[in-house]
């Protein structure tokens, strides 16, 4: 699956072809539908990004038995990058799900709140590493914050403008 390149192109097709008739969609900024409403939802997601894009690299692949995820960075004619993910799920030879996520941030400056597709359905516990970032970082502090950090050669952090934004090492960060 080839998503954003094939929204770009305008060739629907291709993507309608690769969902199952009970297919459920649901699109960042976009809507929710079955593949029935694929058509309108593909042509939403073009005209929503038509004039925004200026290339379309894929960060990662990762795909099993079950699903199929894509990272996108989709570099935009603003001055921001496009982070952007793919998450199918797998019948067969086709998908059964879709759904898309991206910030707004970098096409309307804005916030959009979307609500969890997994609520209840998997119990999370956050490292305590994580609990610790957070914690120093709400209360200010650069040196506690900077102390749970790790500065291994792949480690970085990127910033909600997109991956040309990225911070590794000590001296980075």
């Amino acid at each position: 699956m080839n998503y954003y390149e094939s929204i770009h192109n305008q060739n629907f097709d291709s993507l309608i072809h690769l969902l199952t008739d009970n297919a459920e969609l649901n699109l960042q900024s976009v809507g929710v539908g079955t593949k029935q409403d694929a058509q309108v939802l593909f042509q939403k997601q073009y005209d929503y990004l038509k004039e925004e894009i200026n290339e379309i690299k894929v960060f990662h692949r990762f795909e099993d038995d079950r699903n199929l995820v894509i990272e996108y960075d989709i570099l935009l004619n603003n001055t921001f990058d496009l982070p952007a993910v793919v998450i199918a799920t797998k019948e067969g030879e086709k998908f059964s799900s879709l759904r898309t996520y991206h910030s707004v941030y970098p096409i309307t400056e804005g916030h959009e709140f979307r609500a969890t597709f997994l609520e209840g359905q998997i119990e999370l516990t956050e490292p305590t590493e994580v609990v610790n970032y957070f914690k120093s970082i709400a209360v200010g502090s650069t040196e506690n914050t900077m102390k749970t950090l790790s500065f291994e050669e792949n480690v970085y952090f990127r910033e909600p403008a997109g991956w040309r934004w990225n911070h590794k090492s000590k001296e980075g960060l």
